[in-house]
């Protein structure tokens, strides 16, 4: 029979004894070494489940918010399609009232200045003008007709707004469709650079540099939507810089890409503006969707290739790749 104290014995015999640091240093150090690796794996696993939380939260609410543009997108279509309709019919019968007015005034003029007259249809004819005229002068008058003009222009630029919008509202939540063809992306370069110059403000400074024509292969685009990302890259470089600001292109080819370069010497972006710019809705604007640059990073990528912001000394830089493929 097995006695208690037998039992105490047999317990005391299989008891690991604790580390004395004094007696075992480096049985000690190992241990330590290797509790702190183990805290160091527990932390970054920790962190990684995280970012993983929020990257699903994100995904989730992108999702969400594309839906929510695409019904918005078809929502607002409609009306817009007959409100610029109204404006283009309301352009055209300004400018024929315009015309017709023009040769009006003229004979009103040419009325009201004539010596009063016994004959009763002439006088009736010149008081009629005077009346019409009201003491005013033709210029007046056309002037008036002019400020019509503005307001129908001036609605026709909010209308096209609008439209803009909901093209790009539409674009985020459809993604990119057509079929890609052979193109020359220094003639999309040239292009959006003078629809951008055209448009900026007279004291922005473009400048262009480039490797060899001959260097800068064709690449498999749809050309429209290349030139979409870079009138939009174009756009807020023009609108961050100031009065006398520059803004300048770079294209070269990279291996087994062409990579564009679009830089400006504007305030920059902070470290959370470089980590947030491409999400949808996210602007550092005062005015704006928040959609261009989230669909500009989609189209680059829908066609394999990449739009990334780059960390500058000064103001900001965004680099455009894509592949070079063979025919």
């Amino acid at each position: 029979m097995t006695t208690s104290s037998q039992v105490t014995r047999s317990a005391q015999a299989l008891a690991l004894p604790l580390l004395n640091p004094t007696q075992h240093p480096t049985l000690f150090d190992a241990h330590f070494v290797h509790q702190a690796k183990l805290e160091e794996q527990l932390r970054l696993r920790t962190a990684e489940a995280h970012e993983a939380r929020a990257a699903l939260l994100r995904q989730e609410r992108v999702a969400s918010m594309g839906k929510l543009a695409a019904s918005i997108a078809h929502e607002v279509n409609n009306p817009i399609s007959f409100m610029l309709s109204n404006l283009h019919q309301a352009t055209k019968d300004v400018s024929e009232l315009k015309r017709v007015l023009q040769r009006l005034l003229v004979l009103a003029d040419f009325a009201v200045r004539q010596p009063e007259s016994d004959h009763p249809a002439i006088e009736s004819g010149r008081r009629m003008a005077e009346q019409a005229i009201e003491g005013r002068t033709v210029e007046t008058i056309l002037s008036e007709v002019r400020d019509l003009e503005e307001i129908v222009a001036e609605s026709m630029d909010g209308a096209e707004q609008i439209r803009r919008v909901s093209d790009d509202m539409r674009r985020f939540a459809h993604g990119l469709p057509g079929r890609m063809d052979w193109a020359d992306v220094e003639a999309i370069v040239e292009s959006a650079l003078h629809v951008i110059d055209d448009g900026s403000r007279n004291g922005i400074r473009f400048v262009r540099r480039s490797e060899p024509l001959s260097s800068i292969p064709a690449v498999r685009c749809q050309r429209h939507q290349i030139a979409q990302v870079l009138l939009n890259l174009l756009q807020n470089a023009a609108e961050a810089v100031d009065e006398t600001g520059t803004i300048e292109v770079r294209t070269r080819s990279a291996g087994g890409w062409v990579e564009i370069e679009i830089a400006d010497d504007g305030p920059g972006l902070t470290s959370e503006d470089r980590e947030r710019i491409f999400e949808a809705f996210y602007t550092t604007k005062s005015e704006g969707t928040g959609l261009g640059l989230a669909i500009s990073r989609d189209i680059a990528e829908a066609h394999g290739g990449s739009l990334a912001a780059i960390e500058t000394r000064t103001g900001a830089c965004f680099l455009l790749r894509l592949p070079v493929e063979t025919a």
